[in-house]
């Protein structure tokens, strides 16, 4: 994280993480975040379905919540010629 902090602003970086908590523990470092492009959270138990690629849990929504309330933009587009899907609106707090 303190590698992605000293970029300059303009530049722009691909981060993959496999849950949206790495994201939140990126900006509690200091890591400004934009816009998450959120895609691969697959079905599991337990789970529930915000798109045909896109399942997430209580847990994920909280996390999801709190990126949202600091500001950070929220879609899920799983290919770049389909249409972004605004994930706070889907679960319903934007």
């Amino acid at each position: 994280a303190s590698y992605l902090k000293e970029l300059p602003e303009e530049r722009r970086v691909f981060v993959l993480a496999e849950k949206p908590d790495c994201f939140l523990e990126l900006v509690k470092l200091g890591l400004k975040i934009d816009r998450l492009n959120l895609g691969g959270m697959h079905y599991e138990d337990g789970k529930r379905r915000v798109t045909d690629y896109l399942y997430v849990d209580d847990h994920d929504v909280e996390v999801l919540r709190r990126l949202h309330e600091l500001g950070i933009a929220l879609q899920a587009q799983d290919v770049p010629g389909s249409r972004p899907v605004d994930v706070a609106k889907a679960l319903g707090f934007a």
